[in-house]
């Protein structure tokens, strides 16, 4: 090792390297370093871990919390723009920011650091779309549902509750005593 700083007849003898005390002080400022952010590396560790930003079909839901656990959702029908921001390094890692903004008095709900905010936003736009087309469907079969029924309920009623008059032969009420057109009074059974 290192022969060539060697002349041509010398040879080694001993070779020595420095002690690991002369790293001792650079090795006390790490690990004092480590240990004033490492508890803060850990709290960020975790809450990234306990930190979800769920899109269903229905609804945005925002839960966190390490100890405590909090959520915040969003119903899909109640937001009223979605948008996104990357900043030049968060373009550059793909990652940005998502703002929901709702008529909520808490203010716009913002997930932050998402991993291709662009698509997530779509994706949010697009489960909107399909969540008001079901809706307005919904909607509409229930009300052909109730139109249909309330139809078929006046005829039965009109069909079945009707009775012909004998004198004037006329229609009326299966419990009518008298008939409105004649005034012929029926037997009482």
């Amino acid at each position: 090792m290192g022969t060539y700083l060697l002349k041509t007849d010398e040879v080694e003898v001993k070779v020595a390297i420095p002690s690991w005390l002369m790293l001792l002080s650079h090795i006390i400022l790490t690990v004092v370093t480590i240990g004033i952010w490492s508890p803060i590396l850990i709290y960020y560790i975790l809450r990234r871990a306990t930190t979800r930003y769920v899109l269903t079909n229905q609804r945005v839901i925002w839960e966190h919390g390490i100890l405590n656990k909090t959520s915040k959702e969003s119903p899909l029908d109640k937001i009223n723009n979605v948008s996104h921001e990357q900043s030049l390094i968060g373009r550059m890692f793909n990652y940005g920011n998502v703002q929901l903004q709702t008529a909520s008095e808490m203010g716009a709900t913002v997930f932050i650091f998402i991993p291709e905010p662009s698509q997530f936003k779509s994706e949010i736009v697009n489960q909107m779309d399909l969540f008001k087309k079901q809706e307005v469907t919904s909607q509409a079969k229930a009300m052909a549902s109730a139109m249909a029924s309330a139809v078929s309920s006046d005829n039965t009623t009109t069909e079945s509750a009707m009775k012909d008059c004998p004198e004037c032969a006329e229609s009326v009420k299966e419990a009518a005593k008298v008939c409105r057109f004649c005034k012929y009074e029926f037997a009482l059974e």
